[in-house]
């Protein structure tokens, strides 16, 4: 599960272009090394949401990626700790989901 922070702050130009440009960049570099497995996104600044579930559908995380920026959230701010707990969470439902699916259930 990756964090990205997109607070007003990553707009800021300490590095090239922008610490935006430069998170979606290593986030599509890690997606690209990901082989099978599953990823997905949360976003943060004061307040965080689930930007796209675990998934192994790389192409669909790459365009949620693509739409990500300091206007996806209304509450400015940054709230690590909130985007992690999120991530956390989510990471939970997927393992859940996946042993329900292990053991035959149809459940979410």
């Amino acid at each position: 599960m990756v964090t990205l922070d997109v607070s007003n702050s990553m707009e800021t130009e300490d590095v090239i272009p922008n610490r935006m440009n430069k998170a979606h960049h290593v986030i599509h570099s890690l997606i690209d090394h990901l082989g099978s497995d599953r990823v997905g996104i949360v976003a943060f600044a004061a307040s965080t949401f689930l930007a796209c579930p675990l998934t192994t559908d790389h192409g669909y995380v790459e365009e949620i990626l693509e739409g990500l920026g300091p206007r996806s959230v209304l509450n400015q701010g940054t709230d690590i700790g909130l985007g992690l707990e999120t991530a956390v969470d989510a990471l939970d439902r997927g393992a859940d989901r996946m042993t329900a699916t292990a053991l035959g259930s149809s459940c979410w």
